[in-house]
């Protein structure tokens, strides 16, 4: 809006009356003329905004999200102790090879560089085949490691980034497309994490044994970032047995898994995927496919999510401008300094499948007698 009106103040002679305005700069699909001659939005935008956990002292938690939150000529050191992530599936906007899809690559560009997190985990990234995206992360001081797969007929991938400025590598591992890293903070060598970036399918005989990649001791602090789609979205996070007893810090903070729409992939690979609408209703299917799981931490704060109206009643031309990975970026940070799950039990990690089916006879049992 300042853009725009800035743009205006330009003009000589400027508009003075909502009538011509609208002559001089034609209908508009999210602004008003109103009497006085000033834009305001038709219908104001649903904000994400940071949450702080219960589980981090209110000093931990108010300069994680200052930190997060503010421009980067405003931020300053990042708090002692902290670590910081974001996670995103951006698939869908880098198999959009249309005359759009250069335009989404700047849009996804700006979006993962807003927080400037110490970590960023992407699903379905390719380093060398995405240099674009690659360099510009590079540029902001990130590095980074990947691994690809060939699984039935195409190429899967998933990077991790860390800033080089905070964060040393000590170790890559990779099984199939999933990736992960052991890193230790500048300020306390000491300090070892380790941080995974997976898709998983649901597991079978022949799948890969992901406990390699996910194992260490109970105590030793662990960060997973997971596109969950295909194993039925986060609910079904218990299916892959390596993630149980881990803890989701948007069920931590923010009470809810973070929602996205559901898409669909052109059959021939001409379209870029779009969002997928109930038939009866004509909304846009919502669904939680994301997840970001830990050990060993304590969450400090986490970014809110979108409400299923306000995604479910977007149009798909406001949904790629909002959102070009048609995925919402999941960002949150931790405090390393504190145990979380597992060490001191006072909090509740995903419970296993077997922990689930001995509480459903449990409640069908006292609900018999």
């Amino acid at each position: 809006l300042g853009r725009i009106a800035s743009e205006l103040a330009r003009l000589r002679p400027a508009p003075s009356s909502a009538v011509a305005m609208e002559r001089l700069v034609g209908p508009l699909k999210h602004l008003s003329c109103c009497g006085d001659g000033q834009l305001r939005l038709r219908a104001p935008p649903e904000v994400r905004r940071f949450v702080s956990s219960r589980s981090a002292t209110p000093a931990v938690a108010n300069a994680a999200m200052h930190y997060l939150a503010v421009a980067c000529e405003q931020r300053g050191e990042a708090p002692a102790g902290l670590v910081s992530v974001l996670s995103q599936a951006i698939g869908a906007a880098l198999d959009d090879r249309g005359g759009d899809g250069d335009q989404r690559r700047a849009r996804l560009k700006r979006q993962l560089l807003l927080h400037h997190t110490d970590l960023i985990c992407l699903q379905g990234f390719d380093v060398e085949r995405e240099p674009a995206v690659a360099s510009a992360l590079t540029a902001e001081g990130y590095s980074s490691k990947f691994a690809r797969d060939r699984e039935n007929g195409h190429d899967e991938a998933n990077a991790i980034f860390w800033d080089h400025t905070r964060w040393q590598l000590l170790r890559f591992e990779s099984c199939g497309s999933a990736v992960a890293v052991d890193i230790c903070p500048m300020a306390d060598p000491k300090v070892h994490l380790r941080v995974a970036c997976l898709n998983p399918r649901v597991p079978t005989l022949r799948g890969p044994d992901l406990q390699k990649l996910l194992g260490g001791l109970d105590k030793d602090p662990l960060i997973v970032c997971v596109d969950l789609t295909r194993v039925g979205g986060a609910e079904s996070v218990t299916v892959v047995e390596e993630l149980v007893g881990k803890g989701s810090v948007m069920l931590e903070v923010v009470g809810q898994e973070l929602a996205a729409p559901v898409i669909k992939p052109d059959a021939a690979g001409l379209m870029p995927a779009m969002p997928v609408r109930e038939p009866a209703s004509g909304l846009i299917k919502i669904h939680h496919p994301d997840a970001v799981l830990y050990r060993g931490m304590v969450p400090a704060a986490a970014l809110s999510g979108h409400t299923h109206g306000y995604l479910a009643t977007m149009t798909p031309e406001d949904m790629l401008q909002q959102f070009p990975a048609l995925r919402l970026p999941l960002v949150a940070a931790f405090d390393w300094t504190v145990a979380g799950p597992l060490a001191d039990g006072g909090h509740d990690p995903v419970p296993s499948f077997a922990a689930a089916l001995e509480g459903a006879d449990a409640d069908a049992t006292s609900a018999w007698q």
